[in-house]
């Protein structure tokens, strides 16, 4: 059900002859590529800026094209296939969209589309009413300047029977969530790229980094200074030994010596690594001590 904020209420109500309306996409991508807790991006279809709700929608590009949107009753899901276009004179933090896109950053983001109203040109904007909240499942073959996607409503989700909890020997909590309980921001973990033991690539580099070997392994790395500022990886190994790090996918480019970074440690979700380096025993979530399901006597 769509609910009508009381000054778009009044405005219809008023039955007005002039009606400007405008759609508005905003783009939230998952944890771990930007921050830990995601990027959100603002566009909006109209000529124009438009704020609304404390938020900035910059118009295009990149441009939206979608099919019509349908509201139904019910929790049958939907699927709505997207077009983004833009050319590579379209740059986010120094790199085209779509080639971010190309890379995976917008696999399973979230992209809600709503439509603003005002009483025309020149005219304030009044407010926004969902149209469609959907997950990136998709992504189709990158053109020169445009990229399909397909975007299952959320409401697909409810389609997966799975339990809250899983009885198996490990955990199945996700790392650094409120379930988990361990926080990043006392874990993180600030370093520097050197030149030893050779000079960096876009797989791997040398650190600053003394902890001991694996400690890094399934965290991400998050580049502040130098090209990669702002991009994080997924750590695919690290070594003591001049705290080489590996990435589990290629930089974009590689960083320079000196470049900085922070660092979250991974977990392999076992009892030992939620006790010794997390400190965080009291909300392990496996189950280690329950017997096999078959036995050997």
């Amino acid at each position: 059900m769509i609910t009508l904020s009381s000054a778009l209420l009044a405005f219809f109500n008023s039955r007005p002859q002039n009606v400007l309306c405008a759609e508005l996409y905003t783009v939230t991508l998952r944890p771990g590529l930007y921050s830990p807790a995601g990027a959100t991006l603002r566009w909006t279809s109209s000529l124009y800026a438009i704020s609304l709700g404390g938020n900035l929608y910059s118009p295009g590009p990149p441009n939206f094209k979608h099919a019509s949107l349908r509201v139904e009753t019910g929790l049958k899901t939907s699927d709505l296939e997207i077009t983004i276009e833009a050319d590579d004179s379209y740059l986010l933090n120094g790199v085209p969209l779509l080639a971010r896109i190309a890379r995976g950053e917008w696999n399973f983001a979230t992209i809600e589309i709503e439509r603003a109203y005002s009483a025309g040109p020149g005219q304030p904007w009044i407010d926004k009413v969902p149209r469609f909240m959907g997950i990136v499942t998709d992504i189709g073959d990158i053109g020169r300047i445009s990229v399909p996607l397909t975007v299952k409503s959320v409401s697909y989700l409810l389609d997966t029977q799975w339990p809250k909890d899983t009885i198996m020997s490990t955990c199945g909590k996700v790392l650094y969530s409120t379930d988990c309980g361990a926080l990043a921001s006392t874990h993180q973990v600030s370093g520097a790229v050197q030149s030893t033991p050779a000079s960096p690539t876009v797989n791997g580099f040398g650190t600053t980094l003394t902890l001991a070997d694996s400690y890094f392994v399934g965290g991400t790395i998050t580049f502040t200074s130098g090209n990669l500022a702002g991009l994080s990886y997924w750590v695919r190994s690290y070594l003591h030994a001049n705290g080489i790090v590996r990435l589990q996918t290629p930089a974009l480019v590689a960083p320079s010596p000196g470049d900085t970074f922070t660092i979250l440690p991974g977990c392999d979700k076992s009892q030992t690594t939620c006790s010794s380096r997390f400190g965080n025993l009291s909300n392990f979530g496996g189950f280690p001590y329950v017997p096999q399901p078959t036995a050997s006597f």
